[in-house]
């Protein structure tokens, strides 16, 4: 079949405005969203209210006494197990759906630029990421919030942050996360379009995310660590001591852009 070159491509913003009412169409991602949007604000309200605290995490010992301590809670259980399972749900599937229902070709013909499709799918795959992610943090601050309060927050090194520093250092503690989700979503969309309907393209964020918590743990050299994007997700603990440590957060958030511009 042979498509007229007099016809234009459709525009990029038309093919990504399809593509993400083809993602909000699917009960998966709806479910996503509202589970982002709605579960955290819950998890923290209900710990907060408890006499027995995950003293264990980071700032856990805190959630009874801030509000500010429950998100922080959050992120460090987003950083390992949510945003590795997120992106691959949704990243790691956008192309290999279409493998599954056999529409590339109804695609080619509707949007005649592959270029185009892949732009517009990796935009709306995004898109939805930052939507979850940005869920989490709102209701994760919401819950604790609403729970405990607006109260200072006691630092990693036992200094006392005033509730607008730690409102300031827990939004940039979760833009900074975005870096490497976005790493990792770019493993997800290589993934999709390497092995299509195989399922190895949905699980490959996860797995690379788990050998990369692994690889954290082991004495390798610090300069391997800082190169693999998941440092990222606990170097902003950088921002709540006093001095900061901006330095190694930089070079995480650094780090991670470049591995999703590279995947």
């Amino acid at each position: 079949m042979t498509v007229d070159a007099s016809v234009r491509p459709v525009p990029t913003t038309r093919a990504y405005r399809f593509e993400l009412v083809k993602l909000f169409a699917t009960w998966r991602i709806r479910l996503l969203v509202l589970a982002c949007w709605l579960a955290p604000a819950v998890f923290v309200a209900a710990v907060s209210r408890q006499s027995s605290l995950p003293v264990d995490t980071l700032f856990g010992r805190w959630m009874n006494a801030t509000g500010w301590a429950g998100p922080l809670v959050m992120l460090g259980f987003a950083g390992t197990y949510a945003l590795p399972l997120l992106t691959s749900v949704v990243a790691g599937d956008v192309f290999a759906a279409e493998d599954r229902l056999g529409t590339w070709r109804h695609l080619l013909v509707a949007v005649r630029s592959a270029r185009r499709i892949f732009a517009a799918k990796a935009l709306a795959s995004l898109t939805v990421i930052l939507l979850l992610v940005a869920g989490m943090a709102v209701s994760s601050t919401a819950g604790g919030l609403l729970a405990v309060g607006n109260r200072a927050l006691v630092g990693f090194d036992g200094h006392l942050l005033t509730p607008g520093d730690a409102a300031a250092k827990v939004l940039l503690a979760w833009v900074s996360v975005l870096a490497p989700t976005l790493a990792l979503a770019g493993i997800g969309l290589l993934g999709s379009v390497l092995w299509g309907r195989s399922p190895m393209g949905l699980l490959l964020p996860a797995v690379v995310a788990l050998a990369m918590a692994l690889a954290q743990l082991l004495p390798l050299p610090v300069a391997v660590r800082l190169a693999l994007p998941s440092y990222a997700f606990v170097a902003w603990n950088g921002l709540f001591t006093d001095p900061g440590q901006l330095g190694p957060l930089l070079i995480g958030v650094g780090v991670g852009l470049a591995w999703a511009v590279a995947a």
